[in-house]
């Protein structure tokens, strides 16, 4: 493996006398055919050099591989193409490509932190690099498709796939032929979620999808106990999602005798992961037919369950939503990524649905849900841990609903901090960036009056 600058006349002839004994290839490290990324990253020459290096290695007879990083500073997915398209152009014969890894001690790592560099997570590597590779000759080996490093000197990319998932992962996608797609994943349990690639986070816990529907929401929620005494209990679910929470909850009809019964509202603004769930076999075969008309009508029923889902904006269609319920399973994604959900002025209205005893359940235990649910008049309580450190979330009109009420130190943090600041979106309509911004202005004007960015846990 060289440089393509690193490759004089002597060194070729050299080469070529090898050849004659050896099988030989040479890797030329060329990274991207786009000379300001080469003059950007300090690499010394430029893709004028990279042609002349592999022509003058093909006149002598030798096989050649280009050596390319994808995800490269200022790049995209044009400058990926464009790549593969260019080296295509010339007498390479085998390719051998890697995302970008930002380590300890480089420069890279500066650029990070000033956010001059954006690293891919696995599944957004996974679409770059298919569109690269159906660029490329068919016939060319594929050396490798992704980094190696010390984990311990990785700074960003941190994957959760080992580099045999990946490899097989893109080995999937790459023969799909169904256009974009949520890419499936199998979860520690056995049953599968999906990646959103807008939100950049799976629907569940790679813990477990199924167990995560269980732990975070039917037991937090008391599902079973209500049923007992209640009979018919109403759920209200924020984020459905794959369906899996509540799917999971009406399997519990089958340890009740008639006449249980489970009513869900369901709210939800992408049906894409419904849609993609109910094609590859996540969504359970005895709930196919039920899957399949919430997305043509937005409801379904059986003899002991009904589902209304109610699609569009979150904020819009809880409006519409009528009457009180039982439990609420709050499921956006994360507060960073679906921030508009996690809203005081969200969340009160969800608060306004509860029944007196009713107890809302969420996996979040960020402090600023806790101090917007704390502020619509809540008892709050933990819910116990699942795929994280920390447990989830709980809250009710009713203390007596609260299993694990939050220590006196926890309510510090939220009433004593600028880390209990809840966002806020008065209008219910503005954007994520600007709840978020708005949120971290407020946060900078109580600091300035002296209010501590955090309480110290004893």
């Amino acid at each position: 493996a060289t440089r393509p600058d690193c490759l004089p006349s002597e060194l070729v002839s050299y080469l070529g006398e090898l050849k004659k004994k050896y099988e030989l290839w040479i890797e030329v490290g060329v990274q991207t055919s786009n000379d300001k990324t080469l003059a950007a990253i300090n690499r010394g020459h430029d893709f004028a050099c990279v042609k002349s290096a592999v022509y003058s290695l093909a006149e002598a007879g030798i096989n050649t591989a280009a050596h390319v990083i994808i995800g490269l500073p200022g790049e995209d997915i044009c400058d990926f193409r464009k790549t593969a398209d260019d080296i295509s152009a010339l007498p390479f014969q085998a390719v051998k490509i890697h995302n970008l890894l930002v380590l300890k001690g480089t420069v890279f790592e500066s650029w990070l932190r000033d956010g001059k560099i954006k690293t891919m997570n696995e599944y957004e590597y996974a679409d770059s690099l298919i569109a690269f590779l159906r660029r490329i000759p068919a016939q060319w080996p594929l050396m490798r498709i992704c980094a190696d490093a010390a984990p311990k000197e990785i700074i960003a990319p941190k994957w959760w796939m080992k580099k045999g998932q990946f490899i097989d992962f893109v080995r999937s996608r790459f023969n799909e032929t169904d256009g974009p797609s949520l890419p499936s994943v199998e979860t520690g349990d056995g049953s599968r979620t999906l990646w959103h690639p807008e939100y950049g986070e799976h629907f569940h816990s790679i813990a477990g999808a199924r167990t995560e529907a269980d732990v975070k929401f039917i037991d937090s929620c008391e599902i079973r106990k209500k049923l007992s005494e209640k009979g018919n209990v109403r759920i209200l679910e924020i984020g459905f999602g794959l369906g899996i929470n509540s799917f999971r909850t009406i399997e519990l009809l089958e340890e009740f005798l008639e006449p249980s019964r489970i009513e869900i509202v369901a709210l939800e603004d992408d049906l894409s992961g419904l849609e993609k769930a109910l094609k590859i076999g996540i969504v359970a075969e005895k709930f196919k037919k039920f899957c399949g008309e919430l997305l043509k009508t937005g409801a379904c029923s059986g003899e002991r369950f009904s589902i209304t889902l109610l699609e569009g904006d979150a904020r819009k269609t809880i409006k519409r939503v009528n009457g009180k319920f039982d439990a609420v399973y709050l499921d956006p994604f994360s507060t960073e990524k679906n921030t508009e959900l996690w809203t005081y002025d969200f969340l009160r209205e969800a608060a306004k649905l509860l029944e007196s005893d009713a107890i809302l359940a969420t996996y979040s235990s960020s402090y600023a849900v806790r101090g917007a649910l704390a502020r619509c008049g809540l008892c709050l309580g933990e819910s116990p841990p699942f795929g994280r450190k920390r447990g989830g979330t709980t809250a009710s009109f009713s203390a007596g609903k609260i299993s694990f009420p939050l220590s006196q130190k926890e309510f510090d943090i939220i009433f004593k901090s600028t880390a209990g600041l809840p966002y806020r979106d008065a209008g219910l309509c503005s954007s994520r960036d600007e709840i978020r911004a708005r949120r971290t202005r407020a946060r900078k004007k109580l600091r300035e009056r002296g209010v501590p960015k955090w309480v110290k846990k004893v």
